[in-house]
């Protein structure tokens, strides 16, 4: 049925309805037609039957057969439904009787006792209907037998009447009713299916012509319209078939002509880029041979930079070595932070571009990634350690040790993002964390975590983050410098070793900046041997609770069984039941406190009685800030951040050692240098640059010549055969490779000798020029003097050593009290001068003559509460007499600066003040007979 048509739908969904009801009602009135005809014949039965009974009556009492007869022959008469009569006596004697005579003796009852109610017999072809006839003796004749029974008279039986009527005419009205419903409920049927088609082809037809209209304008014909008498919602649908044909036709009359004009353009443009494309090939040509000016350019700018750079970092280091006052050294370590800033925007520059050219290549070699971290904390401590800020550093212990990568792109990430931290934070702690994500037998994916609790970032600043040359505040740039390219860097180095970069944020409260990267495992290498001290107890505090932490966990990877405390008070209380329960204590170790601390002096003393060595954990590697330490009584220190193979080394000096092998790298016992008889070359066309070299090498105890370009240094290596040469390249004239290749087919001797390169070139693809030209080593500008000194002995296998020790020697312990210091100490003066008693009389006089303006601002500072000024004086008179030998007054001006620091402007604060303004006038009495 599903897939009839909509016309055999409509047809049956007009018939069988029609049909059925039609059915229903015919058989219906035919049944109750039949009903109705067999109960009249019954009903008119009974009235004949009763009233021959009432007729017959007298007849029957009389003996009148002749009457009976005539009656039964008259009951018949016009009747043609009766077929036989008979009248019966009481005893069933036939009286009378009209009708064939086998029908007559089927009327006989089969009763033995008189009939007294009437009897209906149906029969095969007919009904059977027997009354009783009733007598009376005093009977009224005006009452009816009927009334007569209803009034209970007492009616006596005399005989009965049977009449018999026949079915046969009943039947054939039957059959007439039957013929003629069904003769109507055919034509009714007929009737309806034309109507039925009549309306399924109203339906249908216009249904038919949507078809064939589509179909025409599937193939192409859009100009169709339908013709239809349809009405209602079919007329609705074929209206809107025909406009929707218009609005076709109209289109594609559009489209054409668009088509039309847009081949036209189409032509026209292709003409355009067919010279567009000889554009384009001159343009590719052009941009390649710009992109090969642009390398040589960021080379020529490398060097142009770097060789003049290389002069003022080296000079200015050599002029901090000597004696200076504290504003000329405060302006040469400008000059040197200035120039190593200049260099980092220049590395930036040279590292953008390089990514942007796609040049910059991964190297893949082995690295650990703890040596990675502790390089990063021991290069960014001192800038951290200025801001009073601590670095922490975390390697979980499930992090490889061994695996392959470019360690040096590794360190310059984690170098930004710690700068960054640094930068943008001005107090708290500064977190650097490395984890396992997940790893397989050849790969590892680990996160690194930078936290601070600096400025932050809001939701727009993140967004913008990532951009080259973008900081998140304008106001920040000015504010804290840079050039915003540190995290574009970083983050194309992290993409190119398959790893990502994000950030957590809060503004004020601080970021977390993390990154992923996939790295191979070495599975060549090596196994890391265990090492460290197994079973020794260490007993420790830290103020700070990050770096407790950090601290700890340090420890526990060098197998000591470590105990923390939240507290000094409570580190007391450790010490104390450790050694009631007779438990030993190795070491003890103690950091965040100031050395005068009372706490701290108080564990000082518990110590020293159970001869327990006790270790102050410093947040400096300043030399003053550690002497004051060792002033105070505290010998022993560990100076922030601790590393792991530091830490190691420290240790070694108080715990003895369980396991000692250390198979890192860069703490492999190396065999001892013997230091030969040593003659070097310089070779430079700079004279600063090479005046500068001379200063440094002249430091050293050897022999060296200096010459200023290519030929003379050809000349010179042809008389003397030198031990090692440094070369520069970039030289006018011959340069530096075309001097090397003539030094080595000078002789055999030079054909084998180390010739180092000196270049400011920093660009990818230099080192590997350099390595080809036949060059054994470079050095890239500015150069340090102990990089010098490093590479010399590298390849001449001889020690190197100064001359003259230019360190500053960490000061000797001292258990020395107030009392026990002078005012003046002009031994230490001549020391801190390096033994130039001119210098140490113009420290002492450049001292005294601050004294006066000092005291009147410390004096109107501390009248008025201006702390932070006050603070600002005194660490000035603190640092100057850092240079001087004054050893009370610079203990009297650190307690000063440092309960000013924690407490204020107290009643302590203004007796320190006190004796620290007498100090100053005693000095200046004193100093008399010193500077006179």
């Amino acid at each position: 049925m599903n897939e009839w048509g909509i016309r055999a739908r409509v047809i049956l969904l007009a018939v069988i309805p029609t049909a059925l009801v039609a059915f229903i009602m015919g058989a219906y009135f035919v049944t109750t037609r039949i009903q109705d005809l067999n109960t009249n014949l019954e009903v008119r039965g009974l009235t004949v039957a009763k009233y021959l009974a009432q007729t017959s009556e007298f007849a029957v009492l009389s003996a009148n057969n002749h009457a009976l007869v005539k009656l039964v022959t008259s009951a018949r008469d016009g009747d043609q439904d009766i077929l036989a009569v008979a009248i019966y006596n009481k005893q069933n004697l036939l009286l009378a009787s009209s009708g064939t005579k086998a029908l007559v003796l089927a009327l006989s009852g089969k009763n033995e006792t008189p009939l007294s109610l009437t009897e209906t017999e149906i029969l095969d072809g007919g009904i059977l209907i027997r009354t009783p006839i009733f007598s009376q003796n005093n009977l009224d004749p005006r009452e009816s037998l009927i009334e007569l029974s209803k009034n209970h008279i007492s009616l006596i039986p005399i005989g009965y009447i049977a009449v018999y009527f026949t079915h046969q005419n009943i039947s054939l009205r039957q059959y007439q009713t039957i013929i003629t419903a069904t003769i109507i409920l055919f034509l009714g049927l007929i009737l309806g299916a034309i109507l039925a088609q009549n309306m399924a082809r109203n339906i249908t037809t216009p249904i038919i012509l949507l078809a064939n209209a589509v179909k025409r304008i599937k193939e192409g014909q859009l100009n169709v319209q339908i013709q239809s008498n349809a009405s209602g919602e079919l007329q609705t649908l074929v209206n809107g078939f025909n406009s929707m044909s218009d609005s076709l036709f109209e289109a594609r009359e559009e489209m054409q002509v668009a088509i039309e004009q847009a081949t036209a353009d189409i032509n026209s443009t292709n003409t355009a880029l067919e010279e567009q494309n000889v554009e384009l090939n001159i343009a590719r040509k052009e941009a390649i041979a710009s992109s090969r000016v642009k390398s040589e350019f960021l080379a020529n700018m490398s060097h142009e930079i770097r060789t003049p750079m290389n002069g003022v970092i080296g000079f200015t280091n050599l002029l901090l070595k000597t004696p200076l006052n504290e504003k000329q050294k405060l302006h040469l370590q400008t000059i040197s932070n200035s120039s190593a800033g200049l260099l980092k925007i220049i590395d930036d520059i040279l590292d953008f571009s390089k990514i942007e050219a796609g040049k910059m290549n991964m190297e893949q070699r082995s690295l650990n990634l703890t040596n990675c971290i502790d390089d990063t904390l021991a290069l960014l401590a001192p800038s951290a350690q200025a801001k009073n800020l601590e670095i922490i550093g975390i390697v979980y212990e499930d992090v490889p040790k061994n695996l392959l990568g470019d360690a040096g792109r590794i360190s310059q990430i984690l170098n930004n993002l710690c700068a960054n931290a640094i930068k943008f934070t001005e107090k708290g702690t500064i977190q650097v964390r490395v984890m396992l994500e997940n790893q397989s037998d050849s790969r590892v994916r680990l996160k690194f975590n930078i936290s601070d609790t600096g400025i932050g970032l809001n939701e727009k600043q993140q967004k913008i983050l990532f951009q080259a040359f973008t900081q998140a505040d304008t106001t920040t740039t000015r504010r804290f410098g840079g050039t915003g390219l540190g995290l574009v860097i970083s983050k194309k180095l992290i993409e190119s070793m398959k790893g990502k970069i994000g950030l957590d944020s809060q503004e004020n409260i601080g970021s977390t900046f993390w990154f992923t990267l996939e790295l191979a495992k070495d599975l060549n290498a090596e196994p890391v041997t265990a090492f460290g001290f197994p079973g020794k107890k260490i007993l420790f505090h830290d103020a700070n609770n990050l770096s407790q932490l950090a601290t700890k966990y340090l420890l526990n990877q060098l197998g000591t069984q470590i105990e923390t405390a939240n507290s000094i008070e409570n580190l007391e209380l450790l010490v104390t039941k450790s050694k009631r329960l007779e438990k030993d204590i190795h070491l003890i170790i103690v950091g965040g406190y100031a050395p005068n601390n009372q706490p701290l002096k108080q564990l000082k003393k518990i110590v020293e009685k159970l001869e327990i060595p006790l270790v102050i954990l410093i947040n400096s590697n300043d030399h003053h800030v550690i002497r004051t330490f060792i002033e105070s009584g505290y010998d022993e220190h560990l100076s922030k951040p601790l590393t792991l193979n530091s830490t190691y080394e420290t240790l070694s000096k108080w715990l003895s050692h369980g396991q000692t092998s250390l198979l890192l790298t860069k703490n492999k016992s190396k065999a001892k240098l013997v230091q030969k008889e040593l003659k070097i070359l310089c070779v430079d066309d700079n004279d600063a640059n090479l005046r500068l070299i001379q200063a440094f090498v002249d430091d050293f105890d050897l022999k060296a010549d200096f010459v200023d370009g290519g030929a003379k240094a050809v000349r010179k290596a042809s008389t003397y055969n030198y031990d090692l040469i440094f070369m520069d390249i970039q030289m006018p004239g011959m340069d530096g490779i075309a001097a090397t290749k003539e030094i080595r087919i000078l002789n055999q001797h030079n054909s084998s000798i180390p010739i180092i390169a000196l270049t400011a070139h920093a660009i990818k693809g230099e080192r590997e020029r350099i390595i080809q030209s036949g060059m054994d080593d470079f050095l890239t500008k500015p150069i340090a003097q102990d990089d010098l000194r490093k590479n010399i002995q590298k390849w001449t296998k001889s020690a190197v050593v100064y001359k003259t020790k230019t360190s500053v020697e960490e000061p000797t312990s001292t258990n020395a009290n107030k009392n026990s210091l002078s005012s003046i100490d002009w031994s230490l003066s001549l020391k801190n001068s390096n033994g130039k008693e001119d210098l140490a009389k113009q420290m002492l006089k450049m001292l005294i003559q601050s004294f006066e303006e000092s005291e009147r601002n410390i004096s109107h500072f501390l009248k008025n509460d201006e702390l932070g000024k006050l603070i600002a004086e005194v660490h000035k008179i603190h640092g100057a007499t850092a240079y001087c030998g004054v050893p009370l007054l610079k203990e009297l001006a650190y307690k000063y600066e440092s309960e000013l620091k924690q407490n204020g402007i107290t009643h302590e604060a203004k007796a320190i003040n006190d004796l620290f303004v007498e100090e100053m006038k005693s000095v200046k009495e004193i100093s008399k007979e010193f500077i006179s």
